[in-house]
């Protein structure tokens, strides 16, 4: 079994990051949008921190060293690659306070959370 995971009512398993947080999502109306277009661009931006974790966990198993021997240009070529990231959420939210429609929803809470570490440990407050 894959962790996170959670027992629904019913006796289901429910497991994986984002599956998780849908299924906890549909408990609290509007997380996952308020239509089906916006569910579907919330779904987007749960892929896209899925897909881009490889590169955050390799920064930050770097910084804390749990990679062994890391070369400092690939380190900073990873950087480099985060930091394009945060600008690509910078234009997403361009003239808008959230990634999804104008409520908060389980994308705005994915790719805060998928910042935290980089914010906590390499990217500087004037980034």
């Amino acid at each position: 079994m894959a962790f996170p995971c959670v027992e629904t009512s019913t006796g289901a398993i429910v497991s994986q990051d984002s599956a998780v947080a849908s299924h906890l999502a549909r408990k609290c109306p509007g997380l996952l949008g308020e239509n089906a277009m916006q569910e579907a661009q919330v779904n987007q931006w749960l892929a896209w921190t899925e897909t881009n974790s490889g590169l955050m966990d390799f920064c930050v198993k770097a910084i804390q060293g749990h990679v062994k021997d890391v070369d400092q240009k690939v380190f900073t070529a990873k950087v480099g690659e985060v930091k394009a990231l945060a600008k690509t959420v910078n234009s997403a939210l361009k003239g808008k306070t959230t990634l999804v429609g104008s409520k908060t929803t389980l994308a705005d809470l994915a790719v805060g959370a998928f910042f935290t570490p980089a914010f906590s440990l390499f990217l500087d407050a004037g980034f």
